[in-house]
């Protein structure tokens, strides 16, 4: 019951964005957004929750709820709750500030015209490295390390790919991130540091409900990842901010890494 009370938090978040969406008016919602034009402080926090639209609102609460509820069976699996809220903490004060503030300076520096900052998606891709991270811990602290590392391996290989054919001006990075992590992985099935493949379904087998938390949490970070970054700079008439979205991933990855 604890762990059902705790969790409904992740949802109460979901609620509050779609309370303040469906419930103030109009010119209160364009009030909170942030003003490029004419900035206020109060505005790199409340930005974030507010919606250009319902289909923007939508997108960021699939986005979040798809990586916040893995990235928490995740901390559960391993016994880290507390951890899980105290970056949740994190993501709402300290994200939404430095994404929106970031943008700010980036957008006016180069010139871009943006009236206004709004919305989840910062703390949306900061969920998203969350789940990342938790999705590879959650495989290396299970029983049997050896086949752990393997699966963990090849997930790195699944996002070095995916990533160099989504983003073609990065291609020969992630190609040879690719490269590389092949080469470790034959180094380690030399070494034996790394199990042979097929003992990975019996691992599956026997680690049912991790196997299945880790590999939901990864892909569904690795997808909205990629959603984050559409092949358009603009969608919907809107200026997607690839630096916010850019920001959050960074931080929830750096987070993932620091507390666990």
């Amino acid at each position: 019951m604890r762990n059902l009370r705790s969790l409904s938090i992740v949802f109460v978040i979901a609620g509050v964005l779609a309370l303040v969406r469906f419930t103030l008016p109009t010119n209160t919602q364009v009030a909170l957004a942030f003003n490029h034009q004419n900035p206020s402080l109060y505005a790199l926090w409340t930005s974030a929750l507010v919606h250009e639209s319902n289909a923007h609102l939508f997108n960021n609460l699939r986005g979040y709820l798809l990586t916040a509820l893995p990235a928490y069976a995740a901390f559960a699996l391993l016994d880290q709750r507390r951890k899980f809220w105290v970056t949740t903490v994190a993501f709402l004060v300290i994200v939404p500030p430095l994404a929106t503030g970031l943008s700010f300076l980036v957008f006016d520096y180069k010139g871009i015209e943006l009236i206004y900052s709004r919305g989840f998606s910062a703390v949306v891709g900061a969920y998203a490295g969350l789940a990342i991270i938790a999705g590879l811990q959650l495989v290396e602290e299970a029983p049997n390390t050896e086949i752990g590392y393997y699966i963990c391996a090849n997930y790195g290989l699944v996002l070095f790919a995916v990533f160099a054919l989504e983003f073609p001006d990065l291609r020969l990075l992630f190609g040879i991130l690719f490269f590389v992590s092949v080469l470790v992985l034959i180094w380690g099935f030399r070494r034996e540091i790394v199990a042979d493949p097929t003992e990975v379904g019996t691992w599956f087998k026997e680690n049912t409900v991790v196997g299945a938390v880790s590999v939901v949490g990864f892909l569904s970070g690795v997808l909205i990842v990629l959603g984050l970054f559409p092949s358009e700079v603009a969608q919907g008439g809107t200026l997607v901010n690839f630096v916010g979205h850019g920001v959050g991933i960074i931080f929830g990855l750096l987070a993932g890494l620091n507390v666990l």
